[in-house]
């Protein structure tokens, strides 16, 4: 399917304020069911290579190649090779992973901040995050 061009330009241009707040220059696009980035202006800057892409933070972007998540950097290189079952974004400084049924946090070199152990878990959020072991709920920080 073609995307109008007003709906593209409309697209970037709300993008572009977006990222005035966020610091970010590069957003996701789907391009023929694959995923790559471009810059404010609307050029691919990031080739269509992934099955799935998220906005970058910390700069790298959660990104799927094949069933698992890794992080890419913004020349499009994957900085933390596709390991887990999910790969939120990262806030401050770590980002929340999954692996088989637990989550854990990595931090930008991709090692582990905290090992997966909870059953639950929200990223991190000026401070804390929550986390949920043997059904109860709590905070860390």
């Amino acid at each position: 399917m073609k995307i109008p061009r007003a709906f593209l330009f409309f697209a970037v241009a709300a993008l572009g304020a977006i990222s005035a707040c966020a610091g970010t220059t590069l957003f996701p696009v789907v391009v023929d069911n694959r995923w790559g980035f471009m810059d404010k202006a609307g050029k691919l800057v990031i080739n269509e290579q992934f099955e799935r892409a998220d906005d970058f933070a910390g700069g790298l972007a959660a990104m799927r190649l094949g069933k698992n998540w890794g992080y890419a950097n913004t020349s499009g290189k994957i900085a933390i090779n596709p390991q887990f079952d999910r790969a939120d974004a990262f806030s401050e400084g770590m980002a929340l992973v999954q692996l088989g049924h637990l989550f854990g946090y990595i931090n930008t070199d991709g090692k582990y901040a905290v090992n997966p152990q909870f059953d639950d878990a929200t990223s991190f959020s000026q401070g804390p995050a929550a986390v949920k072991s043997a059904h109860k709920w709590g905070f860390i920080d």
